[in-house]
């Protein structure tokens, strides 16, 4: 008895749209993905996001000799706001209105605070805090808040203050960089799909 074996042809796919091309599959950006892409740039946002403008981040540019050789002249501290600040902690803040100087920014160590706090501002609140920068014999005639203060500095970048500086205010800079950062990490689902779909359709 003889055995036949015959070949059976394997089934062929038919599109749907009936163009004779295989049908074509997109996947689309996982939900997930978009949420923390989205998280992601708001996190940015939010840290990068100027003290000026009720943020926590600020940048102070360092000019002059008073806290060497900690920062030098030209370097670019980047400074945290927080709820208080302690003896030994290094702030950026703003010399209150009525004091000489009243306006300009300062960048030293805070020496002294003081509960019962021995000066007042114009409007009453109390300035417990007196600072002296590292390189200066003699404490600072100021006295602030921690309403004055812009944050404590955590990093900074030697000399890079000296080139943001001859682009402009520092903070249109971190504006513009935190501009940057979102564009970046936005999520662009309609892309991706073009992308996809642009794939499987390729030989």
């Amino acid at each position: 008895m003889s055995i036949i074996m015959r070949a059976v042809p394997e089934p062929s796919m038919v599109p749907v749209d009936g163009s004779g091309s295989a049908p074509s599959t997109t996947r689309r950006p996982s939900a997930v993905r978009r949420f923390f892409s989205v998280l992601a740039a708001a996190a940015i946002i939010g840290v990068l996001w100027p003290a000026q403008f009720g943020g926590i981040t600020g940048l102070t540019i360092v000019s002059g000799q008073s806290m060497e050789p900690l920062y030098r002249t030209g370097d670019l501290v980047v400074t945290v706001r927080q709820a208080d600040y302690s003896v030994g902690d290094v702030v950026s803040y703003t010399v209150p209105a009525g004091q000489p100087g009243g306006g300009g920014r300062v960048i030293h160590r805070i020496i002294g605070k003081d509960a019962v706090a021995a000066a007042s501002g114009t409007d009453g609140a109390a300035l417990p805090f007196a600072s002296q920068g590292d390189n200066n014999p003699d404490i600072d005639p100021w006295r602030f808040a921690a309403s004055d203060v812009m944050g404590v500095a955590v990093v900074a970048v030697p000399g890079v203050g000296a080139f943001i500086g001859s682009l402009g205010d520092p903070l249109v800079v971190g504006l513009g960089v935190g501009l940057l950062v979102t564009v970046v990490l936005w999520p662009r689902p309609a892309l991706a799909r073009a992308r996809t779909t642009e794939e499987a359709a390729s030989p």
